[in-house]
C-alpha cells in the first residue's frame, strides 16, 4: 500500500508503471541499478554488514537520525517546506558535542563522535 507515491520519483514514471502493471519481481542487483536500494549484498559481499554497522555507529548518530528523517520527509515536501524542516534540527544539533567535532574536518584529522 502506498508504493505508487514514492516509486515514480525513485525509478521514473515509465519504470514504475512497468513494475506495478506487470508485477515482475526484481532481484537485488537490478533494484540497486534502478535506484530502489543503495547497495545489493549478495553472499560474497555480506561480510560488509559488520563494517558498515561499525562505520555508522562511529558517526554522529543524532545527526544521522535527523538526516534519515529529513530525507524520508523530503520526497513529499516543497523546497521551502524542506528548508524549514532542516532549520530546527540544525539548530538543535549545533548544541551537541558531536557538532564541535567539525574542527576535526578543518584540521584534517579523524573525528571521534559520541552521539551527544
Amino acid at each position: 500500500m502506498g508504493a505508487t507515491h514514492p516509486l515514480p520519483g525513485r525509478v521514473g514514471v515509465a519504470r514504475a508503471r512497468y513494475l506495478a502493471l506487470t508485477g515482475r519481481a526484481i532481484g537485488g542487483d537490478e533494484a540497486e541499478r534502478i535506484g530502489l536500494i543503495a547497495e545489493s549484498w549478495t553472499t560474497p559481499r555480506s561480510n560488509r554488514v559488520p563494517g558498515l554497522a561499525a562505520e555508522l555507529a562511529a558517526g554522529p548518530t543524532r545527526a544521522q537520525l535527523a538526516l534519515r528523517d529529513l530525507i524520508d520527509d523530503g520526497a513529499s515536501r516543497t523546497l521551502t517546506e524542506q528548508l524549514e524542516g532542516e532549520r530546527l534540527p540544525q539548530q538543535s544539533l549545533a548544541d551537541t558535542r558531536d557538532f564541535l567535532r567539525i574542527s576535526a574536518f578543518r584540521e584534517k584529522r579523524q573525528a571521534r563522535f559520541h552521539g551527544a
